[in-house]
């Protein structure tokens, strides 16, 4: 099969620029995030670095590393969409699909999705964990998840419904954003021009999703995910609808840690070493019918989404 080299590197030269500008992105976000450490904070070079590198769950801490969180995400991935766009002057409510916004019966569903999704995940989860991988592999896992469950332990802790409040909004609104402004709104159609094939933009952009996570014990239940927001914007073509799913995915489980040490079952959701079978296979079953759902709702029209 003969090659179009003009059309290869037209995609590749457009992926090269988003690679660009995610780079340009980081060094802003941290440019910024140093600067309000410096001065709302007082805080110096080696301080930060020493919040960024080992984080402990003090109340201060944690608030700066929601701001620092904040201001990388919108570096990483809001800027450079919209920077992509406004250069290539692609018109951004409609390359995106956020002109319009989620009826009731898509926000219904979405809520059952997300719940659903908690045990279908938790189950993927332990059988990422169950593959057998190389000894340096496992070694570089553990390191992966050993930073960000400190990571996590600091910005987790809320000693206060402000803090609540505050990771509800960074972890809950600005990552579902701006990671679904890059992952399925710009690089799922992006993958699937590319391909010729809406199945593959799904997968791959999803594997990138999951893979930015940088966590390998918790790839497969992320790719997993990712894939569903995939297809739920491919069948709704409308990105608002994502963003509702990873930001009630993102902030049930934020609300999870919140009351861990006040009711038992978001406790015990937190503590179990494993999720009964039947449940994670019912959370999965749930949200592959949802899907279904959504299918069976995609009007014939936007099949030009793609």
């Amino acid at each position: 099969m003969e090659i179009d080299w003009k059309r290869a590197w037209f995609f590749i030269s457009q992926l090269l620029s988003i690679i660009g500008f995610v780079f340009i992105g980081n060094l802003i976000s941290l440019f910024f995030g140093t600067v309000v450490g410096k001065v709302f904070y007082h805080y110096d070079n080696d301080t930060i670095g020493n919040i960024l590198l080992y984080p402990r769950p003090e109340a201060h801490q944690s608030m700066y590393l929601r701001i620092f969180q904040m201001f990388n995400n919108l570096g990483t991935f809001t800027f450079p969409v919209l920077v992509y766009l406004a250069i290539y002057k692609l018109p951004v409510f409609q390359e995106l699909r956020l002109k319009k916004f989620f009826s009731f019966f898509q926000s219904v569903l979405i809520f059952v999705f997300a719940f659903a999704a908690l045990f279908g995940l938790s189950f993927l989860s332990e059988l990422n964990q169950s593959i057998p991988l190389p000894e340096s592999w496992q070694l570089w896992a553990e390191k992966m998840s050993g930073a960000q469950e400190k990571m996590i332990s600091s910005m987790m802790f809320m000693p206060s419904i402000l803090h609540l409040i505050a990771n509800i909004f960074v972890v809950g609104f600005i990552a579902a954003f701006g990671e679904e402004l890059m992952f399925r709104g710009l690089l799922q159609p992006f993958f699937s021009n590319w391909t010729r094939n809406i199945h593959w933009g799904i997968f791959i952009s999803a594997a990138l999703f999951s893979a930015a996570h940088f966590d390998l014990n918790g790839f497969i239940p992320r790719l997993a995910i990712g894939m569903a927001f995939g297809y739920i914007f491919y069948y709704t073509g409308n990105l608002w609808v994502t963003i509702l799913a990873h930001f009630l995915n993102n902030s049930i489980e934020v609300v999870v840690f919140y009351f861990k040490d006040t009711n038992s079952w978001c406790n015990y959701f937190l503590e179990v070493k494993y999720m009964p079978v039947l449940w994670g296979l019912a959370g999965l079953l749930v949200t592959v019918g949802i899907l279904f759902i959504f299918k069976r709702m995609k009007k014939p029209i936007e099949e030009e989404a793609y």
